[in-house]
């Protein structure tokens, strides 16, 4: 078994002004009197850092102190430094592996509940991560880091002060209260205030009352709290009340600066000044050579009679740039609002050209704004997502209630109308996310369509809006056949299942406007109280359908909806019209299941003379289709006959009208029965002299 100390390696530092210290000893929780303590060697010196290794053989596991003690020239020894520590027995493995890193920030969570780090196990392991700060408060903390050891054993915390600074898009609220304490804390917002200015970054300048305070060391405590109730973490400033007589000031001679390391009093850089006993000081101070990222400016200054006082100390930010670095291109505009605490989300602007300087006009996103006084706050991103300074000014935001898109103040017609326009593309339609986009649409389903033109007529009409999922039947929806006329005019009819729980219905019909011209929707019948809205886009015409007076459109069940039609090219036969984007409403602005019927036809203009095509397929089994045309009225037979000339079935045997038309045949007799394998005819005879006949083949 063997022993070690968990701390190996002990620093300890200790100033004397004016005399060089030439010994230094150190005793474990026993004094054995001066000079007779363990020595440690040094190189002699007025200032100097003693690094060494204690002998812990003799010592017993436990608790113990270790006492550090040194000597001057004139043989005066200075008081023991204390160094409390744990001695405890490890295995014989003195480099046991460490097996888990974790981190937490302020707050222990306990032993194996803090946030764990990946690593590969080993003695003596290095670790590079980035800590999670989300939902973490702007302010200054601390991260800890702590690892165990394959025998369970934790080590002691690592601890590393850190400061949140918030980030370009964080609102900075202002600054409400300022207070200090000396020594001990009376509690948040029983401290002494301190008057501040307004505003989110503050310098305050203060005189502390020291009156009831006695002489020597203290710490004088400061620390603010914002508009939100936060208060920050405080700042301790060390300081030393003497009692001095009243005619001895002693006049201020000699400041410097440094930042992070303290290079030793008088070999800072020193700050102009002219001596007096109570100075300010205002000093450029060189950042050459310094890295990006928060570092602490040190100033401290020295007395006629060669006193130092205690640095202050202030943490700024080192960026890049200098003056001869070109301007950063803007990429985008980032702002928010602020009313009384309430903060929006952050929205962006980025419809503009990348530029190195901007003159921008742009309408903002109000969208969740209340009515009243706001204030806007905006910084330009450049392409590496730094920030500028944030710009504020004050807005008088006007919330518009959804479906007023006039916004006049009022629901009413001419809402309607302008949501039509909006529905059918006639007027653009508002970006996604805006104040426009979101007062057209009324249900707030992202989507702008006929359940918010129901919803909003609904509410002209006072008719409350109910919350249902739906009909319990899907409502089937389709395309009919063309009816083609010989100057290739017709008229295509769209079908609805059911119209007694449809309020309103919106579909868009696609097709080719080089070969297909689409006229006005009409009923056949008619209905004052329905209204049909439609409007055309290169190949597209949106269609909409809803009662003017509220409620279901409650059409007889054999009502359609025509759409005239008319074939633009002589040399086309037929082109495709398709109907989708279906959206039928209930009359609570409620959307409907749909069955889709048939979605897309074929128009095709009437023949210009009698034909009788190859079926298809052929061969077949067990079905085969004919297709006929018919250029004008006549009595048309279509009969199917066997290679001896037998009639076998009468496919057709009727007057036609003009059109193009197919006969279905699945091999069956007249009587029903199916009929052998082998090569059939059929023949094709029309009143007007027509004749013409064909072979297929039947198999098996």
């Amino acid at each position: 078994m063997k022993r070690m100390l968990l701390l190996a390696v002990l620093c300890w530092t200790h100033a004397v002004q004016a005399q060089n210290i030439t010994g230094v000893e150190y005793y474990i929780d026993n004094d054995p009197g001066f000079g007779s303590a363990t020595p440690v060697d040094i190189s002699a010196g007025s200032d100097i850092m003693v690094s060494f290794t204690a002998n812990l053989t003799p010592i017993d596991d436990g608790i113990h102190i270790l006492y550090v003690r040194a000597q001057d020239a004139n043989g005066i020894w200075s008081l023991s430094l204390s160094y409390p520590f744990l001695k405890s027995s490890i295995g014989t493995d003195l480099d046991p592996n460490i097996t888990q890193v974790e981190y937490f920030i302020d707050n222990d969570p306990g032993f194996g509940s803090a946030t764990p780090m990946d690593i590969s196990s080993g003695s003596d392991v290095a670790v590079n991560f980035t800590a999670a700060l989300n939902g973490l408060q702007t302010g200054l903390h601390i991260l800890y880091v702590r690892a165990r050891d394959d025998n369970g054993v934790w080590g002691l915390l690592h601890a590393e002060p850190f400061l949140k600074t918030p980030a370009a898009t964080d609102p900075a609220p202002d600054i409400t209260r300022i207070e200090y304490y000396i020594d001990s804390d009376p509690g948040f917002g029983s401290g002494t205030a301190v008057s501040p200015a307004t505003g989110p970054d503050q310098t305050v300048a203060f005189t502390t009352n020291l009156d009831g305070i006695e002489t020597g060391f203290h710490v004088l405590y400061t620390r603010a709290r914002d508009a939100n109730g936060h208060w920050s973490l405080p700042l301790a400033h060390a300081f030393l009340k003497e009692v001095v007589e009243a005619d001895d000031p002693a006049s201020i001679v000699q400041a410097e600066y440094f930042i992070d390391a303290d290079p030793g009093f008088g070999h800072a850089t020193v700050i102009s000044l002219t001596p007096g006993t109570d100075i300010d000081l205002t000093f450029t101070a060189g950042l050459n050579g310094v890295t990006n990222g928060i570092h602490l400016l040190y100033v401290r200054t020295r007395d006629a009679h060669g006193t130092w006082s205690l640095p202050h100390a202030r943490p700024f930010l080192m960026e890049n740039g200098v003056a001869d670095d070109p301007l950063p291109t803007i990429t985008r505009i980032d702002y928010f609002f602020n009313k009384d605490g309430d903060v929006s989300t952050t929205r962006t602007f980025d419809n503009f050209n990348p530029v190195s300087d901007a003159d921008l006009n742009f309408a903002a996103n109000l969208s969740g704004l209340t009515s009243g006084d706001w204030v806007m706050q905006a910084a330009a991103i450049d392409a590496a997502g730094r920030s500028s300074l944030l710009f504020t000014r004050g807005v008088e935001v006007f919330a518009a209630a959804v479906g007023d898109i006039t916004l006049d103040g009022v629901i009413n017609i001419t809402d309607v109308v302008a949501l039509i326009q909006i529905i059918l593309d006639q007027t653009p339609i508002p970006d996604a996310g805006s104040e426009a986009f979101n007062i057209a649409d009324f249900n707030g389903d992202s989507s702008i369509n006929i359940l918010d033109l129901i919803g909003q007529i609904n509410t002209i009409l006072g008719v409350q809006t109910k919350t249902l999922a739906g009909a319990n039947q899907p409502v089937k929806i389709g395309l009919g056949a063309a009816e083609m006329a010989e100057d290739n005019h017709g008229l295509l009819p769209i079908t609805l299942s059911s119209t007694d729980r449809v309020a309103g219905f919106q579909a868009d019909l696609t097709f080719d406007p080089a070969w297909l011209q689409i006229g006005n929707p009409y009923l056949t019948d008619e209905y004052a109280h329905i209204q049909i809205e439609r409007h055309i886009n290169g190949g597209t015409m949106r269609l909409l359908l809803y009662n003017a007076e509220g409620g279901v459109l409650s059409l007889a069940p054999d009502t359609k909806l025509l759409v005239p039609v008319t074939l633009l090219n002589e040399s086309v036969e037929e082109a495709i019209l398709t109907l989708n984007d279906i959206t039928l409403a209930g009359p609570h602005a409620q959307a409907l299941p749909i069955t889709p019927g048939v979605t897309a036809v074929t128009i095709r203009a009437l023949p210009k003379e009698f034909s009788l095509s190859t079926n298809r397929p052929n061969p077949f089994n067990p079905s085969t289709q004919i297709a006929y045309d018919v250029p004008e009225p006549a009595q048309v037979t279509l009969i199917i006959y066997n290679v001896l000339g037998q009639e076998i079935i009468r496919l057709v045997d009727e007057r036609k009208q003009p059109g193009r038309y197919t006969a279905t045949w699945t091999g069956k007799n007249r009587t029903g029965y199916t009929v052998a394998s082998g090569v059939y005819l059929y023949r094709m005879a029309t009143s007007t002299g027509y004749t013409a006949q064909r072979r297929m083949t039947l198999l098996k």
